[in-house]
């Protein structure tokens, strides 16, 4: 096995992982029948990426995008049909929903019917797709600013942290490999984001315990 193949695997399986890392927060959701104070915009947008990373993936005829992001639809599909069905503010969910659904028609028709040569659309696509990963994997670090001017890093998951440093250095390497550069360049604020939440994880805690013990 080469080296593209084992680090298309790697980002199988580490992206998959990612995308999964959802179910426990979902758990309790369908238990209680709430949402509560979980958002529902990144599942939002990652049901989006998702749909429009494996049409980029099926025009470059791309085996692992397409397995990967055939997944992270399926899994986006669950998150955000039962956060539609539990939602507390269903409204302001099917609003955001609806703008996203028009927003993925407008691209669909635009590239299907407006452009026509088809080494325009594959290029113009992988700019959108890059353009949407990015602003996902961006989004973080506006918490990231809460967490360091209140030290408090209780907001992040190590799980979460660490499974998207591991995926965004799996899919930078990868996009090296193919020579993509929208593949590449929306995974460095993903690498960014994932190392600073676990030095915030990792830094916080010990200042915590060093605040009690010299209470004590």
């Amino acid at each position: 096995m080469d080296t593209l193949s084992i680090l298309s695997w790697i980002c199988i399986v580490t992206t998959i992982g990612f995308f999964a890392s959802g179910i426990p927060v979902f758990i309790p959701i369908v238990k209680s029948g709430s949402t509560g104070n979980v958002p529902f915009l990144p599942f939002l947008l990652g049901l989006m990426n998702g749909i429009a990373c494996l049409w980029y993936g099926v025009l470059k005829d791309d085996f692992t995008m397409i397995v990967v992001n055939t997944t992270g639809v399926v899994f986006h599909i669950f998150y955000v049909t039962t956060y539609l069905f539990c939602a507390k503010d269903r409204d302001s969910a099917n609003q955001k929903t609806l703008l996203g659904g028009i927003f993925l028609a407008g691209i669909y028709v635009y590239f299907n019917h407006v452009i026509e040569e088809r080494s325009v659309v594959e290029n113009q696509l992988g700019l959108t797709t890059c353009l949407m990963v990015l602003a996902t994997n961006i989004s973080p670090l506006a918490e990231l600013g809460n967490a360091i001017r209140t030290r408090n890093s209780e907001s992040f998951s190590a799980f979460m942290a660490s499974a998207m440093f591991l995926t965004s250095l799996a899919w930078t390497f990868y996009g090296l490999l193919i020579d993509d550069i929208y593949v590449q360049i929306p995974s460095v604020p993903g690498m960014v984001s994932g190392i600073t939440q676990l030095a915030l994880l990792g830094i916080f805690p010990s200042r915590g315990l060093e605040k009690r013990a010299k209470a004590d």
